[in-house]
C-alpha cells in the first residue's frame, strides 16, 4: 500500500510545476522610434539586429553613407575597346598609364570575341592582359574564354591594383574547333577605380 504524500511534498511540486511554466527569459516591451526632421534617429558606429525589423516609410527618406572599404574611390570604365589578336607579343591598350598620385584597382574585365566568318565559330581562347612599365610589357593574366553561342567571352571579377606610371595592354584569340585561327575580333572592357597612392 502506497503512503500518501504529505502537505509539504505537495506544495513543493506545485512551486516547481508553476516555476517550470515560466518562460526561460522574459521579453522587453516593443519600441519604436519615430524619425521626425526636428528630432531626428541619428546612429553611428555598428548596430546590431536580430529578426525581422518591420519598417514602414513616412515621407522621404534620405540615407547618406560613408565609403569605408576605399574613401575617395572614383570609378572608371575603359572601353570597350577593340582587341584583336595581334603580330606582335604586345596588345591594344585598355589602361591608359595611371597619373602619378593615384592607384587604379581593376574590378572586373569582360571580354567578347566572335569569328570573322560565319561559317567558323570560334571553340576557344583566351585574353592576356600585359602591364606596361614605361617601354617594358610583363604579360601576368590569362583569362580563358568559353564559347556562348558561336562566340567566345570572359566576364571576370578581380582586385588588381595598378600602380602609378603602369598601364594595362591587352589582346584576345580563339581558334575554331579544327585548332585554325579564323579571321577575328574580339571587344574588351575594363572597369574599376581610381584611389590615392598609398604613402
Amino acid at each position: 500500500m502506497l503512503d500518501k504524500p504529505s502537505l509539504s511534498t505537495v506544495f513543493a511540486i506545485a512551486v516547481i510545476s508553476t516555476l517550470a511554466a515560466q518562460p526561460a527569459s522574459a521579453q522587453g516591451p516593443s519600441v519604436t522610434v519615430v524619425n521626425t526632421a526636428a528630432n531626428p534617429v541619428k546612429v553611428t558606429g555598428s548596430v546590431g539586429l536580430t529578426g525581422p525589423i518591420p519598417v514602414v516609410q513616412s515621407g522621404t527618406w534620405t540615407i547618406t553613407a560613408q565609403e569605408t572599404f576605399a574613401p575617395g574611390r572614383q570609378p572608371k570604365r575603359f572601353g570597350p575597346i577593340q582587341a584583336d589578336p595581334t603580330s606582335s607579343f604586345i596588345g591594344h591598350e585598355l589602361v591608359p598609364p595611371v597619373a602619378a598620385g593615384q592607384t587604379f584597382i581593376l574590378a572586373h574585365v569582360n571580354a567578347i570575341g566572335f569569328s570573322g566568318n560565319s561559317a567558323v565559330s570560334l571553340v576557344r581562347g583566351a585574353c592576356n592582359l600585359q602591364l606596361r612599365v614605361g617601354d617594358g610589357y610583363t604579360p601576368f593574366v590569362v583569362l580563358p574564354m568559353v564559347a556562348s553561342g558561336g562566340a567566345l567571352a570572359v566576364n571576370e571579377p578581380m582586385f588588381l591594383p595598378v600602380a602609378a606610371g603602369e598601364g594595362l595592354y591587352v589582346s584576345c584569340g580563339g581558334v575554331a574547333a579544327d585548332g585554325t585561327a579564323p579571321s577575328q575580333g574580339a571587344r574588351v572592357t575594363a572597369a574599376g577605380y581610381f584611389v590615392p597612392a598609398a604613402p
